[in-house]
């Protein structure tokens, strides 16, 4: 199983991460790990290309089934807008995975700030 972890306080989403395998299907054939790890990447390269938080995003042994992402404290007001609305796109995407597959990806959310990522 793939658990995403999503660490939030009340100005918004403040760090996420995912690890595991979804186990769906064998290696290189798994349509559930395929998405999440699409999604994921796809969205740590759109921080760093569209919003500008080149080497201030943290990934961890991809290879291994670990991705973690913080966000800097030190944000823009339109980096703060934009690294947001990326984090909700992703957030949504996964939580409707979830809903399709919930024996493959689990998705629980910390709130107001309570470090779990």
């Amino acid at each position: 199983m793939i658990n995403c972890q999503w660490e939030r306080s009340s100005t918004g989403w403040l760090a996420f991460s995912c690890q595991g395998h979804a186990l769906f299907a064998p290696y290189g054939e798994d349509i559930v790990c395929a998405a999440v790890s699409s999604l994921c990447i796809a969205t740590v390269n759109s921080l760093e290309a569209l919003v500008g938080l080149d080497s201030q995003v943290t990934v961890q042994a991809v290879d291994e089934g670990l991705l973690k992402v913080r966000l800097p404290e030190n944000l823009t007001e339109q980096q703060v807008h934009d690294s947001q609305l990326l984090l909700d796109h992703l957030y949504l995407a996964l939580v409707q995975i979830a809903d399709e597959y919930p024996k493959q990806l689990k998705i629980r959310q910390t709130p107001d700030g309570g470090a779990t990522c």
